[in-house]
């Protein structure tokens, strides 16, 4: 009886293998989850975390959009060396652009700039996008794709990753839950918005040899793990894109972009204007000459420790 039926509707028995083979194969990695191990139970404990005295980051929470906005403006327009941003999506967007407008701007500036993007969003929200191949052809820039969709390896569908931070140079790190589209970040207009929170970590002795000791290279080390896996590849690492006119023009809108948003932002993107050739925030003191703080943007005088232990005792 079922053999006579899958030789009548062979096409509809082909498509509901196929069906089937996508969906088991997706779910049935996950019907068991591998126990923790004893060895690492043992191996694990909270007093491992906790150190004696002060540390050398301090810590303010990001609870707005538009905050999360300003502190990516300005941590990124710090940056001489080199920028970090890894995100589970990645939409074009308003918001989006002034990243990548600033991204692209200290790409020509000779900074390093690596954009990790989880799979799933790297094949809906940025191929066919000529803003991301703007970036993505840039010398200085390079994206990678984690775990790329593939319908022919289903049980890899639901390896995605999550992670959402940035990073500049060695000055400090944003981590929290926001994805870099307009739903989390910024204020222009959207129909829906997410209230997310994340924290800024600022690295107190960037510039020294004690920056060893902030965490911010711990989630630098995560960062290189994931982005050397063999699952993590290029996305259109191709230097010839930028001759193609539609990219061309892509990327002089970033640029114009980014001149607009210098601009109209100074007190977040107007250091180098300021102070050409100089580095974006003096080690320890947190200071710009004439002793205005530049990180982060608090208005009473004093040092950057005393600044954020401030801004910490409100928000406690």
């Amino acid at each position: 009886m079922i053999i006579k039926w899958i030789k009548k509707h062979r096409a509809m028995t082909v498509l509901l293998f196929i069906f089937l083979y996508l969906v088991i194969g997706a779910a049935a990695p996950f019907y068991h989850y591998k126990p923790v191990s004893g060895i690492t139970k043992a191996n694990t404990s909270a007093s491992a975390f906790y150190q004696d005295g002060p540390g050398c980051d301090r810590a303010m929470i990001l609870e707005t959009n538009q905050s999360a906005w300003d502190e990516r403006m300005r941590l990124m327009g710090m940056a001489k060396e080199r920028i970090i941003l890894s995100t589970f999506d990645f939409r074009d967007g308003e918001s989006p652009r002034d990243i990548m407008a600033v991204m692209l701007h200290k790409a020509d500036q000779g900074v390093k700039v690596q954009i990790l993007v989880d799979g799933f969003s790297g094949l809906v929200r940025m191929e066919r996008n000529i803003y991301f191949y703007a970036l993505s052809s840039h010398p200085n820039i390079e994206i990678k794709i984690y775990n790329k969709i593939n319908l022919l390896l289903p049980w890899k569908t639901q390896g995605r990753m999550h992670d959402k931070y940035v990073i500049a140079d060695d000055y400090g790190y944003i981590l929290g839950g926001r994805n870099t589209f307009d739903y989390f970040i910024g204020s222009y207009p959207t129909n829906s918005r997410s209230h997310d929170r994340e924290v800024l970590v600022y690295n107190t002795a960037h510039g020294t040899a004690g920056t060893s000791q902030s965490s911010l290279n711990q989630v630098e080390a995560y960062f290189n793990q994931v982005w050397n896996l063999n699952v993590s590849s290029l996305f259109h690492d191709d230097e010839t894109l930028a001759e193609k006119d539609s990219v061309k023009k892509a990327a002089g809108v970033l640029r114009d972009r980014y001149n607009m948003l210098a601009n109209k932002n100074p007190e977040l993107l107007g250091w180098e204007m300021e102070n050409p050739g100089q580095p974006a925030c003096p080690a320890r003191t947190g200071k710009k000459p004439g002793g205005t703080s530049i990180f982060p943007k608090f208005s009473d005088a004093g040092t950057i420790d005393n600044k954020f232990d401030a801004a910490m005792q409100k928000i406690v």
